[in-house]
């Protein structure tokens, strides 16, 4: 087996030419963790992603780094402890960082199995922007069916969760966005 994957790391602060293809070491999951193959066919570029490339995210690592805020992919390795996944099994995370690798290594409870006939894309888009719309629901505005909920920045992809999350909650949805901005 290959003891080396690639990975797109940020070595430095700046634009698009900062990120650079490396060749890294293979990480051993360690006890709890897993490490996952990363088949990567489609990437979300966010704005954390863009933040964190102009080095005013306060989340992200010293560079260099990783990028990355969510990954989809199959379970190439278990640490010791580790029950809860199989090898071979498609799972999905918010990683914050580390998501433009072929690889990555995280502790076990933060990969979610992925349903058989979901799209990759899909799925990737789904972890940031629906968990997202789904905290926001749950943990602070907690609304009831028959409400109304006025959705800012509704053409975005948290927005676009929110408007579809809170429909199916039975809260009507009002949804205001700004025009597009042409360059």
């Amino acid at each position: 087996m290959n003891k080396t994957y690639r990975a797109t790391v940020l070595t430095g602060k700046g634009g698009p030419e900062v990120l650079e293809v490396q060749e890294l070491a293979l990480p051993e999951p360690g006890p709890g963790e897993v490490r996952v193959r990363v088949r990567v066919r489609a990437s979300g570029v966010g704005s954390t992603d863009i933040l964190m490339r102009r080095g005013s995210y306060a989340f992200a690592p010293k560079i260099p780094f990783t990028p990355g805020y969510e990954i989809v992919g199959e379970v190439e390795a278990l640490g010791a402890g580790v029950q809860t996944l199989q090898l071979g099994q498609r799972v999905a995370a918010l990683t914050v960082h580390g998501g433009y690798g072929e690889v990555a290594v995280r502790r076990a409870q933060e990969f979610v199995p992925v349903p058989e006939g979901l799209d990759d894309a899909d799925v990737a888009a789904l972890i940031l922007n629906y968990a997202t719309a789904f905290q926001m629901i749950e943990r602070v505005a907690k609304p009831q069916s028959g409400q109304l909920a006025l959705v800012t920045s509704a053409n975005g992809g948290v927005g676009t969760a929110l408007l579809e999350l809170l429909r199916l909650r039975g809260v009507g949805t009002i949804g205001a966005a700004s025009p597009s901005e042409q360059t």
